[in-house]
């Protein structure tokens, strides 16, 4: 018998599989988007929308309560036209010399609360548009991943992430892996341990991670530059305001920032396990399988074998050694077929609704795994090791 990775891959004939553009890329696209409106109609609109004026600003007050500042006499707050003639000028004379104070700070208020609703309106056209954001409705384990993995994204500081919601979403990961067969099911153990690295690492240092981040933090404040970077302190709180590095419910730490800082300081982070490998790991493994739903969408032609060995050679060979490398495809040479995977995949839901969930999860998980790599490379846990 050959050689299971190898001949029997079939890598000449994925060479042929993903050498053309992606054709059902429009189709799967337009899905994505009907995902996240409900209909292919509405998929396909184009919604337009003027940005109101932006509020003027008086001669009296100097800046507009939203505060754009002043741009002189008749002019508009936030920039706009130069250049203003005489007629405008009389009128917002007028207006200033009718208005009362109060009647003028009514004025503005009305104003800047239409402009925070227009971009309002525009942030949500934009999510719309973005399938990484679609909305996720329904049963079944995509949907679920979707859910889970847009939390992460959606967090409001871009150099932290919360552990507890990348653990919570990096469970569902690995009902997907467990949809793959039981070929997957080292990369599943894999990945399960992965997990629990950064939960125990959490906890264990909850503790120290936090104070460390309190002695660094005073630190950074007492320098006139913020830090050594010239960059002010990483925030450390939770979407409510709440402190990040209090911990969790069950305890443990919540930064993830926090903890690869202080896992960087006692060089925890060469060490496995350590929280650092642990998220890492998890950031690779949701690429790989981002990158495996992406080439699922849009090449409906492309056996599942070929797609896993793609993304493999994509998002992790490069961190492998020779017998990892030799696992990995002796296990993709032996998975279970296309309909098989999308059959399980549709467990609880409809085919049709998996299908149309591809992409906008695919789209996530990748942004995700860029997040996570960031949060690494801040925390200067990087670690670029085969094993």
């Amino acid at each position: 018998m050959g050689c299971p990775w190898s001949a029997c891959c079939g890598r000449n004939a994925q060479a042929d599989v993903f050498a053309a553009p992606p054709a059902a890329t429009a189709t799967a696209t337009a899905a994505a988007t009907a995902t996240a409106t409900g209909t292919a109609a509405t998929a396909t609109a184009t919604v337009t929308t003027t940005a109101p004026t932006q509020p003027y600003v008086s001669t009296k007050h100097g800046e507009a309560a939203n505060g754009y500042p002043a741009a002189g006499k008749g002019r508009v707050a936030g920039g706009g036209d130069e250049e203003s003639d005489d007629d405008t000028d009389e009128f917002f004379d007028a207006v200033d010399e009718f208005l009362s104070e109060e009647q003028m700070d009514a004025f503005l208020q009305e104003q800047r609360e239409e402009w925070q609703r227009w971009q309002q309106q525009e942030e949500q056209e934009q999510r719309l548009g973005d399938p990484a954001l679609s909305d996720a409705p329904g049963p079944g384990v995509i949907a679920r991943a979707t859910r889970a993995w847009q939390v992460i994204l959606r967090e409001s500081d871009p150099e932290d992430l919360d552990i507890e919601h990348v653990l919570g979403a990096s469970a569902v990961i690995v009902e997907i892996y467990t949809s793959l067969g039981w070929s997957f099911r080292l990369a599943k153990t894999d990945l399960v341990g992965n997990i629990g690295k950064l939960r125990t690492a959490a906890h264990k240092h909850e503790v120290q991670a936090s104070e460390h981040h309190r002695r660094t933090s005073s630190n950074s404040t007492n320098n006139s530059n913020g830090n050594s970077n010239g960059r002010a302190p990483p925030r450390s709180e939770n979407g409510d305001g709440t402190d990040r590095s209090s911990g969790t419910e069950s305890g443990g730490i919540r930064s993830l920032l926090q903890l690869l800082q202080y896992e960087v300081a006692q060089g925890y982070n060469l060490k496995d396990p350590s929280g650092a490998v642990g998220a890492i790991w998890i950031g690779r493994t949701a690429a790989f399988v981002g990158n495996t739903l992406d080439l699922l969408a849009n090449y409906p032609n492309a056996t599942l074998k070929q797609c896993l060995t793609q993304a493999y050679k994509e998002q992790l060979e490069r961190f492998h050694k020779w017998l990892t490398s030799a696992s990995f495809q002796s296990g993709a040479s032996l998975c279970i077929s296309r309909e098989e995977f999308m059959k399980a995949l549709s467990e609880g839901t409809t085919h049709e609704h998996v299908l149309q969930g591809l992409s906008p999860l695919a789209a996530v998980l990748m942004r995700v795994s860029e997040k996570l790599r960031h949060v690494v490379d801040v925390a200067g846990a990087t670690d670029d090791r085969r094993v």
